[in-house]
């Protein structure tokens, strides 16, 4: 007898209800018994495979039901899994866009030859937000640079308070993208893998939560590796898979403060969202006024063609090299972090992207930059929002940073709260950030919180009350230190000294200064022999004479070059983690000595001999108190740590 087919379930997809009802048939003991295979039937596996995924206790009935029947449940859970795997790997079709309008293309092309393509976008996508126009540039250079080979890749991160309109510019730029570009809406940790969403793609993060260290890892792993796709190996089934993620993964994030880790916010572009009370007047007008006239929130007119035909230009054109030639009259001043010339480059070259057919291209095929190129760069690096670059500091922590700054002796959370006009509860989270991260604590050396007991007197009779208050205090800042010269264009190429290492391994001009030369005869090597052994004299008895403990503490943090370690320590090539002092013998070559010396004042050997001094006092290493003394950014005592102690749960590290 041949089957029945159910006109109603042919050629189409078999929803939620229709498979409740399918797997009624299975449940029936005289239909299974007539025909054993009948739950591996096409319509019944799918509809099983529906019901696990929608109703596990319905599913569980059928089987049951099924085992009575005689059915093979292990062969039918074995296609009903390959049922559902088919069903994963089935891409949904891609909505088309729609036509282009006629005579937008010519228009998208004579502003790329002949205009300026970043000042048109940047006015078409300021139509809908005020005051956002540095904000829409950088947005523009980073998905500018997805084309550029060299580009090491931009991400934008938007701060700003809550409902001062980061949202609205990230979407309002998204807008006037193609939509194959952008990726917007939630997003699980894992989800960029499952998602054939391709190469060369924006995807936007709206307020984004600090804490997602699985995320944070897949943003940091997809920045380190631009240009390439990148794999994460797991398990289906028990059976290995490599799943991968499309190249050029641009990460658009919107959050209240910069509280993602350091690592993080080291591959981010800031832009500070302008919430100021004039313009957040003209922004309420505008509001009232595009109610007044009918238009819509975000338009579909012929200025947004033009711009979504620009970006379709420049893609169809595919990847490009770009060179600058003038790179040796460009001089790096700020020495704050190593990713910020990458950053500004990034800039630079994004320029010459969006202006390729407006550049001139060398014998290679290379589009050549411009001095012009350049100086729009540094407009967009220098602005107000250098300072988080620079130190990765908010607007709300800059403020909080020059409120200490006015009261030395420091300043109590009421008081900090009641300057900046904002809770208490919201100054907590700017001084340690979520979860531990992202903090003034974390990012400002020098910035101290201090747990004092103040008592108060309630009457004359002396009854008093004790009340627990947080002090916060900022020594040691320099708020406009490195920002009257990041970096600068030189009407000379700079003469650069190619055979001598400097500091890390990069390599610089040494300089080196006659008069201060060390004795490195036998007399001076035996002077060091004794200045390291009464220094571990003056270490043997601290744990018994506070004041040795404070004496040794000031020596080995706040004055790194006179650390009778200095000089002593070296670590062997695959021993980095050996921190054992060593003296040299009397009868050591003199190079061997030299060597020392010249490696005693790296910054490196800096971290080390405080880091040993901080274990050996405290018994274990705070890496904020550390950069503090020794004026080193956070990051670089922080990546030492991570190479060569224990991180612990509370956050300090151990040997």
């Amino acid at each position: 007898m041949k089957e029945k087919k159910d006109p109603e379930l042919k050629d189409r997809e078999i929803s939620f209800p229709d498979a409740v009802l399918l797997v009624q048939d299975l449940k029936d003991p005289e239909k299974t018994k007539a025909d054993p295979g009948m739950a591996f039937l096409p319509k019944y596996v799918e509809a099983l495979a529906i019901v696990k995924k929608n109703d596990k206790a319905e599913y569980e009935r059928v089987r049951a039901a099924l085992k009575k029947a005689g059915c093979s449940l292990r062969e039918l859970k074995k296609t009903v899994e390959e049922k559902e795997a088919e069903k994963r790997e089935e891409k949904p079709a891609e909505p088309k866009e729609p036509p282009t309008p006629e005579g937008i293309h010519e228009q998208a092309i004579t502003i790329l030859k002949t205009g300026d393509p970043i000042k048109r976008l940047a006015d078409c996508c300021g139509r809908m937000v005020l005051g956002a126009d540095k904000a829409f540039k950088k947005l523009i250079c980073c998905v500018a640079v997805q084309d550029v080979k060299q580009s090491s890749g931009l991400h934008p991160k938007l701060n700003g308070e809550s409902g001062g309109g980061k949202t609205w510019v990230i979407l309002s730029f998204a807008h006037h993208l193609p939509k194959d570009a952008v990726i917007k809406g939630s997003m699980s940790n894992k989800a960029g893998f499952y998602h054939k969403d391709g190469n060369r793609v924006l995807r936007v993060l709206d307020d984004y939560q600090a804490g997602n260290e699985d995320l944070d890892t897949v943003i940091k792993q997809t920045s380190s590796t631009f240009h390439e796709e990148y794999q994460h190996r797991t398990v289906v089934n028990q059976e290995p898979v490599v799943l991968t993620i499309g190249s050029e993964q641009t990460w658009a994030i919107t959050s209240v403060d910069s509280s993602q880790d350091v690592q993080v916010l080291n591959r981010q572009i800031p832009i500070n969202v302008n919430d100021s009370e004039c313009l957040t007047k003209a922004v309420n007008q505008k509001t009232i006024e595009r109610y007044g006239k009918g238009e819509q929130q975000f338009p579909e007119d012929e200025a947004v063609e033009v711009c979504r035909e620009i970006w379709r230009i420049l893609r169809e054109d595919g990847y490009i090299d770009v060179r600058v030639p003038f790179w040796n009259r460009i001089e790096w001043i700020d020495t704050s972090n190593r990713r910020n010339p990458s950053i500004f480059m990034d800039l630079l070259v994004a320029h010459t992207a969006m202006k390729r057919f407006q550049r001139e291209r060398d014998e290679d095929g290379y589009y050549l930059a411009t001095e012009e190129d350049f100086q729009a760069a540094k407009a967009l690096f220098t602005d107000k929002d250098a300072e988080e670059l620079v130190k990765r500091l908010t607007r709300r922590e800059r403020e909080f940073a020059e409120a200490l700054l006015k009261t030395p002796a420091g300043l109590t959370r009421g008081q900090v709260a009641e300057a900046l006009h904002v809770s208490v509860n919201r100054i907590t989270q700017l001084a340690n950030g979520e979860a531990g991260k992202g903090g003034l604590a974390q990012k400002l050396p020098g910035f101290e919180i201090d747990e004092i007991t103040d008592t108060m007197r309630l009457d004359e009779d002396g009854r008093s009350r004790s009340v627990r208050k947080t002090v916060y205090s900022l020594k040691g800042y320099n708020q406009f230190e490195g920002f009257d010269g990041v970096v600068r264009l030189l009407d000379e190429p700079i003469s650069r000294d190619e055979d001598k290492p400097g500091k890390d391994g990069v390599r610089e001009g040494v300089r080196i200064d006659e008069s201060k030369k060390t004795d490195r005869s036998r007399g001076g090597v035996e002077s060091e022999e004794r200045e390291s052994k009464d220094s571990k004299e003056k270490e043997r008895p601290k744990k018994n004479k506070s004041s040795s403990q404070e004496n040794s503490n000031n020596i080995s943090l706040s004055y790194p070059e006179e650390n009778p370690y200095s000089g002593k320590e070296s670590i062997a090539e695959g021993q980095k983690g050996d921190l054992t002092a060593k003296v040299p013998e009397p009868n050591e070559p003199k190079q061997k000595a030299a060597d020392s010396e010249n490696e005693a004042y790296t910054d490196e050997t800096k971290i080390r001999a405080a880091c040993l001094m901080e274990y050996g006092i405290n018994g274990s290493v705070d890496e904020r108190k550390v950069a503090g003394k020794l004026k080193l950014p956070v990051e670089d005592v922080h990546t030492w740590l991570e190479a060569n102690y224990k991180k612990t749960n509370t956050g300090k590290y151990r040997q």
